[in-house]
């Protein structure tokens, strides 16, 4: 038989020892060496700062075996700014083939940070190595700046897929609720790169699809079939931060980081008092559905705001009414020339200096129950439009915009098409008292809402 020299098999004996059992105990106890340094939290954070270009703090990182990492939280936050853009809470991730999966138990951000994390969600993604990502998130906190509520959505699912040089696409779901029924329809969220519109002579002029309008990215979120707060949209939609935190949002909002976008949908009980400024000389009490069919905006500038205006319980007092019929052009009922007289005579008594009439004061100040007060309405650069939105089943006139005791007390004004109310009639309107003048209020309210305007053909 075969016998190797002895100090062949010496050597052989060593090497199989050196490789076999000493090497991977030495490479075992430098990877636990490793994963137990007390730096290794931050070295890992310093490594994924400079990828992200964010600063990133790790709290407990384990990794239980190869190609899956567990953090107790994490932090990301833009650079030499406190506050972080993102809290993660009970992180998870591992590999699945070429797909990332990354649990949550939860996410925290502000509601005002969204505009931001989209504008970088897609160099984010440029610098992860994954063609896909799961996403799986229990519960995703969105706070107000101030911290003054929060909304909660629970068990989001989402995927982020990327197919060769396609740019990434985000497709989401998230319910409203903690442990929705089987039944329950779920909100929508979708992500996208979408080229900018072109006109047809670029488009006949370019040469190949990447001479054509750079991409800009396109947040699209459907909540047809939930009610969301109305929080959720303030960062986007100008002017939508003024309502009431209980109003609430059915429909369809689509985003783009350029700051122009659209919204289609319904919003219920929305605070009337919220439509006039705190230092208005009209009172508005009561709750509103308004009707949305066409919203558009680019940057903070309405665009376009066409829609139907539905009040609920709704009051108002004399000063409210005289101002619609002077500065808006509403057309007043019989009854309500008693309190026209009166406004009539309390600005002839203040442009004399004399005292104001006590009896002539309360006929403005008195409060009407207004059983009827809707409308549909329309802004854009031409002006302001308001038409008259009565019911098929109502017994009131067809003009009728609003009504005391079912009696018509205001009718809708009569505009063309081509001869509309300027914008700055609204803002007489809410803001100033009546009789009209000639005069705009200057007031920071009067201001805020005039930024708000569609600019001016």
């Amino acid at each position: 038989m075969f016998s190797l020299h002895e100090t062949t098999r010496k050597r052989t004996c060593r090497t199989a020892f050196f490789a076999l059992c000493l090497a991977p105990t030495c490479a075992t106890a430098a990877w636990i060496a490793d994963h137990h340094l007390p730096w290794r939290d931050a070295a890992a954070a310093s490594r994924l700062s400079d990828r992200y270009h964010l600063e990133v703090a790790l709290v407990d990182l384990q990794e239980p075996r190869p190609s899956m990492m567990r953090l107790a939280s994490a932090t990301l936050a833009a650079p030499g700014v406190p506050d972080p853009l993102l809290k993660l809470t009970g992180v998870e991730t591992h590999r699945r083939g070429d797909a990332l999966i990354v649990s949550l138990d939860e996410a925290t951000l502000a509601i005002a940070d969204l505009p931001k994390l989209a504008a970088r969600f897609d160099w984010l993604l440029s610098r992860t190595p994954a063609t896909k990502i799961e996403l799986r998130i229990e519960r995703l906190a969105l706070t107000s700046t101030d911290d003054a509520f929060t909304v909660t959505l629970h068990q989001l699912r989402g995927a982020i897929e990327r197919n060769g040089d396609a740019p990434p696409r985000l497709q989401a779901i998230a319910h409203l609720t903690e442990n929705p029924r089987a039944d329950a329809k779920p909100i929508g969220l979708s992500y996208e790169l979408a080229a900018k519109p072109s006109t047809g002579d670029e488009v006949h002029q370019a040469a190949s699809a990447a001479e054509l309008a750079p991409q800009r990215q396109v947040v699209t979120f459907n909540t047809q079939q939930n009610a969301i707060p109305i929080a959720l949209l303030a960062p986007v939609v100008p002017g939508i931060a003024a309502l009431n935190n209980a109003a609430t949002f059915t429909g369809v909002v689509t985003w783009r980081a350029s700051d122009a976008g659209e919204l289609r949908g319904r919003l219920d009980e929305v605070d009337l008092a919220g439509i006039l400024p705190a230092n208005s000389p009209h009172k508005l009490i009561g709750t509103a559905t308004i009707e949305l069919t066409d919203c558009h905006w680019q940057g903070e500038h309405l665009q376009q705001l066409v829609g139907t205006l539905a009040a609920i319980d709704a009051q108002a007092n004399g000063s409210f009414l005289v101002a619609a019929h002077g500065y808006l052009a509403c057309q007043p009922d019989e009854s309500l020339r008693p309190t026209l007289a009166a406004a009539q005579r309390l600005a002839e008594q203040r442009g004399a200096g004399k005292e104001p009439s006590s009896e002539d004061a309360a006929l403005l100040d008195a409060t009407h129950k207004l059983s009827h007060l809707a409308c549909r309405f329309t802004l854009d650069a031409a002006g302001l439009a308001i038409e008259p939105h009565v019911p098929a089943a109502s017994t009131l006139p067809a003009g009728t915009l609003a009504a005391i005791e079912d009696q018509s007390a205001l009718f809708c004004p009569q505009l063309t098409e081509s001869k509309r109310l300027q914008a700055a009639a609204w803002l007489q309107f809410i803001a100033s008292p009546p009789p009209p003048g000639q005069w705009l209020p200057y007031t920071p309210e009067a201001l805020e809402t005039a930024r708000r305007f569609p600019p001016p053909q």
